[in-house]
C-alpha cells in the first residue's frame, strides 16, 4: 500500500498518509471550495486501505492525527465522510481512534471536534489541548 502525501496550500491541509510507518495526519486550514475534488483522493486512499487490511487478514490500530487550524463546512461534510469510512473499519482485527488537537485559546475547534465525536458511535475522539509557548 503506497502512502499518499499531499502537500498544503493557502487553502487546502497537508495530508500526510504512511501505512508502512503508522502516520495519519491531516493538518493546517482547510477553506478550500470545492471540498469533494480535494478529499476524493482521501478517502479512495481509506477505502483502499481498509481493503488491503482485511484482504491481508492485517490487525492494526489507527490513529488519525487531526491538527486543524480552521475549517469550513464544506469540508466538516468531507471529514463526516471520512468518519463513517472509518467505522468501517472497525471490527475485523482493526481499531481506529481519532486525536482532535486545538490550541488552547480556540474553543471554536474544540467545540467542532467534539461535535463531529457526535456523529461517529464506533470511533473513539480524544479532544487534545495544546498550550501556547511564548517565546
Amino acid at each position: 500500500m503506497q502512502k499518499l502525501i499531499i502537500e498544503s496550500t493557502d487553502s487546502s491541509p497537508k495530508v500526510y498518509l504512511d501505512p508502512d510507518k503508522s502516520i495519519f495526519i491531516i493538518t493546517g486550514e482547510s477553506r478550500t471550495e470545492d471540498s469533494e475534488k480535494f478529499y476524493e483522493p482521501v478517502l479512495a486512499w481509506f477505502r483502499d486501505y481498509y481493503e488491503h487490511l482485511v484482504n491481508n487478514k492485517v490487525s492494526k490500530e489507527i490513529i488519525i492525527e487531526m491538527h486543524m487550524d480552521y475549517y469550513n463546512s464544506a469540508t466538516a461534510r468531507s471529514f463526516v465522510e471520512l468518519f463513517a469510512i472509518l467505522e468501517t473499519f472497525v471490527g475485523n482485527n482493526i481499531s481506529v481512534r481519532v486525536k482532535w488537537y486545538y490550541m488552547e485559546h480556540d474553543e471554536d475547534l474544540k467545540n467542532q471536534g467534539a461535535g463531529l465525536a457526535s456523529v461517529v458511535s464506533k470511533i473513539p475522539f480524544e479532544l487534545i489541548c495544546l498550550e501556547e509557548v511564548n517565546s
